[in-house]
């Protein structure tokens, strides 16, 4: 995610379905719903921002200016840059890391753990 989140932020054109492409990896990397609703959001004033400012084209009284159009830009890449940050964070310190921290007990020791070859009990062979 945060390599994806880099490539987007570098990229040379950003179009707006460029950010499909974060959505499952968000889902996979396990981020707090804050972070997903803070780069949704931007996403979201963006997609408007962009049909807007093609309306201004046409007809200049109907759009968005460009200073405004350029502003919902720069809250889009930031929206982008928290997310990788986030990510890295998540990375960097594993305690935050939701997806990497078992809960108490649902993973049993290695010493509690049969040695190899020892029969589980009533599974016989299979035929």
């Amino acid at each position: 995610l945060a390599m994806a989140c880099g490539v987007l932020l570098t990229a040379k054109a950003l179009p707006p379905q460029a950010g499909l492409l974060l959505l499952p990896l968000i889902a996979i990397a396990g981020l707090r719903w804050r972070d997903h609703l803070i780069w949704a959001s931007t996403e979201l004033c963006y997609f408007v921002a962009v049909w807007l400012y093609i309306a201004a084209q046409s007809d200049p009284n109907r759009g968005m200016p460009g200073g405004l159009y350029l502003l919902l830009l720069l809250a889009r890449l930031a929206g982008i840059g928290w997310l990788g940050a986030q990510a890295v964070r998540a990375i960097l310190n594993p305690e935050r890391d939701f997806g990497r921290v078992a809960a108490e007990g649902s993973e049993p020791e290695a010493s509690q753990l049969p040695p190899c070859g020892q029969d589980f009990g009533s599974v016989g062979p299979l035929r």
